[in-house]
């Protein structure tokens, strides 16, 4: 039987926070934590210390759409690294696992996107100021003195 080549594995934080991570050899993709939306890439190129990638849920649909579109390992691995402020050294042995991660994890991913979009809809709605749909009532404007033209 063959082995899966990405992993999904989600856990529970005291605080009650459910995080998930998309793994394969040598590429982890988290859910970012807390109130912040997003995702986290992580690489562990061979003899070299890991590097870590934040993108928004704009960026990873981008490389989900490239890995679902018959985009090559290379094209996909161009795009990421046109993220980080940081240059992210070259990494061969990491394009085909990153591609094999987005491909496997899609269909996971594609629904922590949506809801992580959802919150911020929600986090949006309830920071905007309450709108009541009270009539407003007005103060009468004060009323000016007349004057009699034939006083001048």
């Amino acid at each position: 039987m063959k082995a899966p080549r990405s992993v999904t594995r989600t856990s529970t934080s005291a605080d009650g926070a459910v995080a998930r991570e998309f793994l394969s050899v040598a590429v982890r993709i988290s859910a970012a934590s807390g109130n912040k939306d997003g995702f986290f890439i992580q690489l562990f190129p061979d003899l070299r210390g890991p590097q870590v990638i934040y993108v928004t849920l704009a960026q990873l649909e981008r490389l989900l759409g490239l890995a679902e579109g018959g985009s090559s390992d290379v094209e996909i691995w161009a795009e990421l690294v046109k993220i980080p402020l940081e240059p992210v050294l070259p990494a061969r042995s990491l394009y085909p696992r990153l591609r094999t991660l987005l491909i496997d994890s899609m269909a996971e991913l594609r629904s922590e996107i949506g809801a992580q979009q959802r919150r911020a809809e929600l986090r949006q709605r309830a920071a905007e100021p309450a709108r009541e749909s009270l009539p407003v009532e007005r103060a009468p404007l004060p009323q000016q003195p007349q004057r009699d033209p034939d006083a001048l």
